[in-house]
């Protein structure tokens, strides 16, 4: 017998957990890590499921029709009672206190999701596992084709145009802080037209990458100038997301011997 088997749930508890698990079913977060189910869904299943219902559906498949059955009503009950949260936690209370559920189980899965909920990035991580498995496969900022021959130089070559208008663009930023790049790029067509042409294709590209965490911590401007310019280049040619292109664009100079601005 386990240490949770052993613990039997007070109604104070059980009250506790069934608030708790109201909130945490409305979060749209997956974090199942198994590709089936060959047991009645417990509490503790649709915790690692979450709101992602859909995608649960897909975990709780099973060939016994009953069980699939009773996985099938509890889900729905579930989605059902979601947006009435008095009913759900009634619900959930009713689940736990008729120890049809593992307080020890429960806990734990928490303890999980938790995890995923604090310390530094944790809202890139909950982002992540909340997005995981629901959107379509296919390029998340990584190439499909990347020759290994000719593309470092090209990636290099595009990021190396770039610098000078990456610089003004960063420098009109600091002196026009309510000006928006496309604004900034109509004034930076007098100076470098191509330059300015490419702020223009990637404007809302370069606003998220301006506002992403890893960019704003940079101090250093000629840093800030050149993370800018990969980013730019690496969106253009392969469609990469900021982070990967940094990631790429070091390893590639890297592998030339050639020194990264830091």
């Amino acid at each position: 017998m386990t240490k949770s088997d052993q613990h039997q749930v007070t109604d104070k508890e059980a009250r506790r957990l069934a608030k708790g698990l109201v909130v945490l079913f409305s979060a749209p977060l997956r974090v199942m890590e198994v590709s089936g189910l060959e047991k009645p869904l417990t509490i503790a299943d649709m915790i690692r499921m979450g709101g992602t219902i859909l995608g649960g559906l897909n975990a709780a498949t099973t060939n016994d029709s009953l069980l699939k059955e009773k996985n099938r009503e509890f889900i729905l009950k579930v989605c059902e009672l979601v947006y009435v949260p008095d009913e759900l936690e009634e619900f959930l209370f009713g689940r736990i206190v008729e120890r049809r559920e593992n307080a020890g189980d429960i806990n734990e899965a928490i303890s999980q999701v938790e995890g995923l909920m604090s310390g530094p990035g944790a809202t890139r991580r909950f982002l992540k596992e909340a997005i995981a498995g629901m959107l379509p496969k296919g390029p998340r900022g990584r190439p499909t084709q990347f020759n290994p021959d000719s593309d470092p130089d090209r990636f290099l070559a595009l990021s190396s145009r770039l610098m000078r208008v990456c610089g003004q663009l960063l420098n009109l930023r600091e002196l026009f802080p309510k000006k928006t790049n496309k604004e900034l790029a109509d004034f930076l067509k007098t100076e470098d037209p191509k330059g300015a042409e490419f702020v223009q294709k990637h404007e809302g590209f370069i606003s998220q990458t301006l506002r992403d965490l890893d960019f704003r911590v940079l101090k250093a401007h000629k840093t800030r100038v050149q993370r800018l310019a990969d980013a730019i280049a690496g969106r253009e040619l392969f469609h990469w997301t900021f982070k990967y292109a940094v990631q790429r664009g070091g390893e590639i100079r890297r592998f030339k011997g050639i020194e990264r601005e830091e």
